[in-house]
């Protein structure tokens, strides 16, 4: 989602105390052929376009080999690609012609620079895909090359977990410390997310499945800079999100989400919608990770 939650996220819960670090899923049985430095690029360094091929071809080899969890096998990936897609996305900056790279979504004369379509191509054809926000131009996941050849070897549960998993990079909830999918979507992506965390309560996809509901909930109870929950001149909840929530409780009334909702439909009824201390509180308790 993810910068815009983090920030907001972080201040707003400055003054919760910090819960014992969990135990992170250990991965260490799963074989490596490509070394933790080998994913490293410096200021000034070429890129090494094959590497996220390289990764995508452990990955399937971790999945073959009946040894190996299928479920640490994803997860470790996933989260490997995304480091090599930040620390990528962070060189673009040093290249010589990255203000030419902007050109692809905004230029005066509505002309697209070659270069930046040539490297497009270059990009996407690697594994990873180009996308920009406030004026930069940053490289992403590419979900069809995360799923490329990889459903064959899931189960449902995995397939079900990459599938929520890369809409959310897909279609993205938050650009410029704003929601931009519509909130009936919201509420629905905190029920998906949270029926997601029962399923997989005894994977690795347990870890990555939580903090997404919670980021959900968090958008939903409080929001972003740009997308407040509460109005922010007479301090009061919007009543849509408010009307989607009762409407959520009665359709799927023994979700988790919807056991998450009455909680705070129920407060805010009390608090007579309004920001609160009592509020605040219970939004800490239910987005603390």
């Amino acid at each position: 989602m993810k910068n815009c939650i983090a920030i907001v996220l972080i201040l707003f819960l400055v003054s919760c105390k910090s819960e014992a670090k969990k135990n992170e899923t250990t991965t260490s049985d799963i074989n490596r052929t490509i070394s933790a430095d080998s994913l490293k690029s410096t200021p000034g360094q070429a890129f090494d376009w094959s590497m996220p091929k390289k990764l995508l071809d452990e990955f399937r080899k971790d999945l073959v080999d009946s040894k190996n969890r299928k479920d640490l096998a994803l997860v470790t990936f996933l989260n490997r690609y995304k480091e090599l897609t930040v620390r990528f996305s962070d060189s673009l900056y040093h290249r010589p012609n990255y203000a030419d790279l902007n050109t692809l979504s905004y230029s005066e004369d509505g002309k697209i620079s070659k270069n930046a379509l040539e490297f497009k191509r270059k990009v996407i054809n690697s594994g990873f895909n180009l996308t920009s926000s406030e004026g930069d131009t940053y490289v992403i996941e590419n979900t069809g090359f995360i799923k490329n050849g990889t459903f064959k070897y899931l189960d449902k549960i995995s397939i079900d977990f990459l599938n929520l998993y890369c809409n959310e990079i897909d279609t993205v909830c938050c650009d410029d410390a704003a929601i931009v999918i519509p909130l009936e979507i919201l509420i629905n992506r905190a029920y998906k997310w949270g029926e997601m965390t029962n399923r997989v309560s005894n994977t690795a996809y347990q870890k990555i499945a939580l903090e997404n509901y919670k980021d959900y909930l968090f958008l939903i109870f409080f929001g972003v800079d740009n997308t407040l929950a509460f109005d922010g001149e007479v301090n009061k909840y919007n009543q849509k999100l408010f009307d989607l929530m009762i409407s959520q409780i009665k359709k799927h009334p023994l979700s988790k989400a919807s056991i998450d909702f009455k909680q705070f439909t129920s407060l805010l009824i009390k608090e007579n919608y309004q920001k609160t201390s009592a509020i605040e509180k219970f939004i800490k308790l239910k987005t603390k990770k």
